[in-house]
C-alpha cells in the first residue's frame, strides 16, 4: 500500500463543512485504491507550551493531531518547530504523497523541506486568509 497524507483543518471531518465532506469521501475511498491513509490536523492545546503530534487509529487509517500552543494566522507561517515535526512525521511514516486541503492552519515551511514526496495543494476557499 502507498502511504498518503491528507492535511486539513480539523476532525471530526463532519464538523468542518465542505472540506470535511471531501476528506471523509477520500478516507473511505483511498484504501480501496491501494493507499494507506494518514490525516494530519491542527488542534489548539492551550497551556501545552510545546507543540507535539499525537496519533489515533481508525478503521480508515491514522489520524495525526498536531497539538499547538497557539493558533493564529500571523504565527502559523513562522513556526519552524511545528514544521520540523511534520517533516519528521512524513519521514517516519514513509509518506509518498501529501495532499494539503487549505485552509488548514498549518505552516507551509515544511513543504520545501520534503524530498521525494509528491505534494498537491487544493484551494477549497478563496477567502483572503486562504489565498
Amino acid at each position: 500500500m502507498k502511504p498518503v497524507l491528507l492535511v486539513c483543518q480539523g476532525h471530526p471531518f463532519e464538523s468542518i463543512g465542505g472540506i470535511g465532506q471531501v476528506i471523509l469521501r477520500l478516507v473511505e475511498s483511498l484504501p480501496e485504491l491501494g493507499f494507506q491513509v494518514h490525516v494530519l490536523v491542527p488542534k489548539i492545546s492551550r497551556g501545552l507550551g510545546v507543540n507535539r503530534i499525537t496519533t489515533r487509529v481508525f478503521d480508515w487509517g491514522t489520524l495525526h493531531i498536531q497539538n499547538r500552543s497557539y493558533f493564529r494566522w500571523s504565527n502559523t507561517w513562522n513556526d519552524r518547530d511545528a514544521s520540523q515535526q511534520i517533516v519528521d512525521l512524513i519521514e517516519k511514516e514513509q509518506i509518498e504523497y501529501v495532499h494539503v486541503h487549505h485552509l488548514d492552519g498549518l505552516s507551509f515551511h515544511w513543504i520545501p523541506m520534503l524530498e521525494n514526496v509528491f505534494v498537491h495543494l487544493t484551494l477549497h476557499d478563496y477567502a483572503i486568509p486562504c489565498s
